[in-house]
């Protein structure tokens, strides 16, 4: 199932409780040492957090517009 069509169908808990789901592991990673960078195994995690939060805070959100840009 395509992520663009599961988040469609997510309600705003289910959402906000994968982003937290999402962002944990990425800490827990890196308070256990791990060193983010650009291609790193969590890449595919922070693209998912970019478009769950836009989903969650609307894409005109200036939240959003900044994540966009951020995201590589």
């Amino acid at each position: 199932m395509s992520p663009f069509f599961m988040f469609n169908n997510m309600k705003n808990s289910n959402i906000s409780s994968r982003i937290c789901e999402l962002a944990t592991e990425i800490t827990m990673a890196v308070s256990n040492g791990h060193r983010p960078h650009d291609n790193d195994k969590f890449k595919e995690h922070r693209k998912e957090l970019t478009d769950l939060r836009c989903k969650y805070f609307g894409e005109e959100s200036s939240f959003c517009k900044t994540e966009r840009k951020n995201v590589r």
